[in-house]
């Protein structure tokens, strides 16, 4: 009797686990992304989960969820400080960056403004966080879907 009453109790405290098939990792992160440019919304899910699992339908969760890991402050402090790591013409052409959700198991709510999607590109380059907004190698979003 004593043996099933422990054994319960570990169990309970996820000491013992009897099957492993039904553990969810609680996500860490989990944000949405968007961008509106030129009256385009661009938009991504990122999960971020413990031991670099990644989920949503981010293209590059996992170097993103790792970038995020990496952070010695918070994500928005992490963009606003940053400095854009290259040149960009100076078209105008906004692009409204959106981050909406809970980074690190805190409520995060991000807005910024970029003169063009280079700035934008560069500055999370600049912020040590290149994948977060995924792009293409042509400087076009990467919303995952092949054209």
């Amino acid at each position: 009797m004593k043996y099933y009453l422990a054994l319960s109790l570990f169990m309970a405290a996820g000491i013992v686990n009897a099957s492993s098939s039904n553990v969810t990792i609680p996500a860490q992160t989990n944000i949405e992304i968007s961008v509106v440019e030129n009256l385009i919304i661009y938009e991504w899910q990122l999960i971020c989960y413990q031991h670099s699992e990644s989920g949503g339908t981010h293209p590059e969760g996992k170097e993103a969820c790792s970038e995020i890991s990496q952070l010695q402050v918070s994500l928005g402090d992490a963009i606003e400080k940053a400095e854009p790591s290259g040149i960009c013409p100076t078209i105008v052409r906004p692009a409204n960056l959106t981050i909406d959700g809970i980074v690190g198991g805190k409520e995060t709510l991000f807005t910024e403004e970029y003169t063009n999607s280079c700035y934008l590109k560069n500055t999370m380059s600049g912020a040590e966080l290149p994948s977060l907004v995924p792009f293409n190698e042509d400087g076009t979003y990467n919303t995952g879907k092949s054209e």
